[in-house]
């Protein structure tokens, strides 16, 4: 996976799928980025860790990176502080900050539908999405592995999906109706058949496989 020549890509897995070693692994691979660790999972000095990123600086919270005079090339932002209400508001303080000062930039989400739920969201998130690509921001690159609990129109944005193994008869449908892929019986099929680390990848026009490949700086994968 190439992200830098995508501009909005979603990745959509169920738990234990390689979700979070997929984003660590793919900002390890860009020459910048920021990483917002809505569950802190990337945090070095955690036992909990799943993946880290060499060469990053990690930041305990948003507020913390904002303030930093010089800015890294690649970030991991900590909010896994954060819940509810105040997530969002801290998503909304920072997505602006990056809008406005921070072009060039790609960025990337960990469970995403905590900041971004059914009703409501952080509006600023939204708004760097939709139009940071004119001021550079991409790729975007967002996972989560509840797609029916997350704001639709976020998908809306998406040029590129990669879909984990499914089990729930229900997600699958949802994930196909997400992809304009309703009704399509092989990609129903092809979400049921894959194994761990294995995704599916459509950009619209056809469907790949693709294999996350192993990440030495992974703990969990």
């Amino acid at each position: 996976m190439a992200t830098e020549k995508e501009i909005t890509v979603s990745i959509i897995a169920a738990k234990g799928q390689g979700k979070s070693v997929f984003l660590a692994s793919e900002l390890n691979k860009l020459k910048k980025g920021i990483l917002i660790d809505t569950i802190g999972v990337f945090d070095p000095r955690s036992r909990f860790k799943t993946a880290v990123v060499p060469n990053s600086s990690y930041f305990e919270s948003p507020a913390a990176y904002i303030k930093t005079d010089k800015k890294p090339k690649k970030s991991v932002i900590d909010f896994s502080g954060f819940i509810g209400s105040e997530l969002v508001e801290k998503m909304d303080v920072l997505a602006a900050y990056i809008y406005q000062n921070i072009p060039n930039m790609p960025v990337l989400i960990d469970e995403v539908a905590d900041i971004m739920p059914l009703q409501g969201g952080s509006k600023e998130l939204h708004r760097l999405i939709k139009n940071g690509r004119n001021h550079g921001n991409k790729p975007f690159v967002f996972a989560t592995q509840r797609p029916q609990n997350m704001n639709k129109n976020i998908f809306d944005l998406c040029d590129v999906f990669f879909v984990s193994m499914q089990r729930a008869p229900r997600t699958v449908e949802y994930i196909a109706d997400l992809a304009d892929l309703r009704g399509d019986k092989e990609f129903v099929k092809k979400i049921k058949s894959l194994k761990q680390r294995e995704f599916l990848r459509y950009d619209g026009v056809k469907i790949d496989s693709y294999r996350v490949p192993i990440y030495k700086y992974a703990f969990k994968q």
